[in-house]
């Protein structure tokens, strides 16, 4: 494959894993305040997006660095 597709993947990848991580911290910022969370399903809910959220965003990160290798493979040989 094209170098330059790898590199678009990679930023992709990247942009998606930050967007994910971002929105686990918002959700997670809603279990820490008082009161938006006053029952045990919001706050249960809350904790498994922000874990789900972080998983995911963990997962995007790794194929990036994939890529990452991936092209500094390329470039070497």
């Amino acid at each position: 494959m094209d170098k330059n597709i790898f590199e678009q993947k990679r930023s992709d990848y990247r942009r998606f894993g930050f967007t994910l991580l971002y929105l686990s911290v918002f959700l997670y910022l809603g279990v820490l305040i008082p009161g938006i969370s006053d029952t045990a399903v919001k706050l249960y809910s809350l904790m498994g997006m922000t874990m789900v959220l972080l998983i995911a965003s963990f997962t995007f990160f790794k194929k990036a660095i994939k890529y990452q290798k991936r092209i500094m493979e390329d470039e070497k040989g």
